[in-house]
């Protein structure tokens, strides 16, 4: 017996509605990417959740991609999470404060992704862990992984401008791009190339790979960051010294080749025709 979404065979495999794949398939993406980074960095792969963290301002939906999508909170936002994370409690102080009390609510969701990593992988995940530098990688990975697909107020609330790649969007349909790739066959293929090549062989300095994500997300900006402000974003992480000019070049470039890389996949799967075209242009009432 097969099943069938929008004509597609599925082999008998029970399968979601279009609509709930695409919501679903960008947090997964972004916990490859977390995971991948703590590979090449060699620090703690079970902060790979972190990456998800900035999602808590999805409610109320007016903080969506303000609240939390920023770097100014990286740091105090990361060592919530992971406490909430491991422990699955609120001290009793802070039971009515908005971060906490989104980050309890977040947590079976959010550890859901365990069994979703392993499944899609066929590798394990551990258990959420507490390392600081960690979780401020994968903190930091999501903000910049974000430009790809909404502009993002990074630097808030110094810079109020967004950060974003542009340049790609205009060479795609803006909008519809997306439910080209985040259909499952896509977005399973796009990330199979994108984090399973030789990209990844990669081993670089773990200060230096987080100044580098700040680096590059702030060469997106619709106006100039000053190096400054990039310098001051790492310092208020509280991670550690800043990393050496070489280090720093050498993440730099590698964060330059994988958004090379993802760019051009985005080009390929965000071009093919989409089985739910709900940005359709609606009929006119007679």
């Amino acid at each position: 017996m097969c099943r069938t979404i929008n004509g597609r065979r599925t082999e008998g495999k029970l399968v979601s509605h279009p609509e709930v794949i695409l919501r679903r398939m960008d947090s997964l993406t972004h916990v490859y990417f977390a995971w991948r980074l703590a590979e090449v960095s060699g620090t703690d792969k079970a902060s790979a959740y972190a990456a998800l963290f900035p999602q808590i301002d999805r409610n109320p939906p007016y903080f969506h991609r303000l609240y939390a999508h920023n770097f100014a909170l990286a740091r105090d936002l990361t060592k919530i999470g992971q406490e909430v994370m491991t422990t699955g409690k609120i001290p009793v102080k802070f039971r009515e404060n908005y971060a906490w009390k989104r980050f309890l609510q977040e947590r079976p969701r959010i550890l859901a992704y365990r069994a979703k990593f392993s499944e899609a992988s066929g590798l394990p995940l551990p258990a959420p862990g507490t390392d600081a530098l960690s979780g401020a990688i994968a903190y930091l990975s999501h903000i910049y992984f974000d430009t790809y697909n909404n502009p993002v107020q990074a630097f808030l609330p110094d810079v109020v401008h967004s950060c974003a790649q542009v340049g790609l969007w205009k060479a795609l349909n803006p909008v519809a791009f997306r439910l080209s790739l985040y259909e499952s066959d896509n977005i399973e293929a796009f990330r199979k190339r994108l984090y399973f090549g030789s990209l990844w062989e990669a081993r670089l300095e773990p200060h230096a790979l987080a100044y580098a994500l700040i680096a590059q997300t702030a060469a997106t900006c619709f106006v100039d960051v000053s190096s400054r402000l990039v310098k001051k974003t790492y310092g208020a992480l509280r991670i550690g010294e800043p990393p050496d000019g070489k280090d720093l070049r050498d993440a730099r470039e590698f964060i330059r080749e994988k958004e090379n890389l993802t760019i051009k996949l985005t080009l390929e799967y965000g071009r093919k025709e989409p089985h739910l075209k709900r940005f359709d242009r609606p009929p006119l009432p007679v």
